[in-house]
């Protein structure tokens, strides 16, 4: 699997959603895991100690890591994969 941090993240913050979905688990699954420190793929820090909010920032690298995934830079496009992570909406294009 590669993922285009180069194109879509630039290293930046992969939205829950499309961790769950990449991970083939609910986004619930994700917050959860990351509220306690349990995946490896980022944090979850508490926004305000009076209620219950939390803000999360998942690592493109540490997520291609943990799910066996290879990140590819706008450089390394030519790498074979099976699928290709082209937007921060959860939309999969197959590559042949």
């Amino acid at each position: 699997m590669m993922y285009d941090v180069g194109t879509d993240y630039g290293g930046r913050n992969v939205p829950v959603i499309v961790a769950a979905k990449i991970m083939g688990k609910s986004p619930q699954f994700v917050r959860i895991g990351l509220q306690r420190g349990i995946l490896p793929i980022g944090r979850a820090m508490k926004i305000n100690d009076k209620n219950e909010q939390y803000d999360y920032y998942i690592s493109p690298r540490l997520l291609a890591q943990f799910t066996g995934g290879v990140i590819a830079d706008n450089k390394h496009e030519s790498i074979i994969s099976d699928k290709i992570l082209t937007s921060a909406n959860s939309k999969e294009d197959v590559e042949e």
